[in-house]
């Protein structure tokens, strides 16, 4: 009966071992998944912001053309607002000023391609 006894709380301990080795996996994937995204959209929000101050780093097409400042004001020189302040940039979630789609050949090798992408 002790053996019997002995066994079931044997089995139970490894079958609760396992159970929380498997969520552990679990979780540890979900936070590399995290941390990627976050380093993802960190790096791009870095290489926008670079664009902006060097946008002759830019790549060509529409990104070099939303990028050039389209306002001439006298005392400033150019600038991406006009006299009354408002911006050039007009995006919204909706409706994006620039958009990538990686389903576009042209955006996937820009953002994917290891000679000349992104990342």
């Amino acid at each position: 009966m002790g053996a019997v006894l002995a066994m079931l709380i044997l089995s139970m301990l490894g079958t609760v071992s396992l159970n929380l080795a498997v969520l552990e996996i679990e979780s540890m994937g979900a936070a590399r998944d995290e941390a990627v995204a976050r380093h993802l959209a960190e790096a791009g929000s870095d290489l926008l912001v670079q664009w902006f101050h060097d946008p002759s780093s830019a790549p060509g097409g529409s990104v070099k053309e939303l990028l050039t400042k389209r306002f001439e004001l006298p005392d400033v020189g150019p600038s991406f607002f006009d006299a009354n302040g408002r911006s050039q940039f007009s995006g919204t979630p909706d409706r994006p000023d620039l958009l990538y789609d990686a389903r576009r050949p042209a955006d996937d090798r820009l953002m994917n391609d290891p000679s000349i992408g992104w990342f």
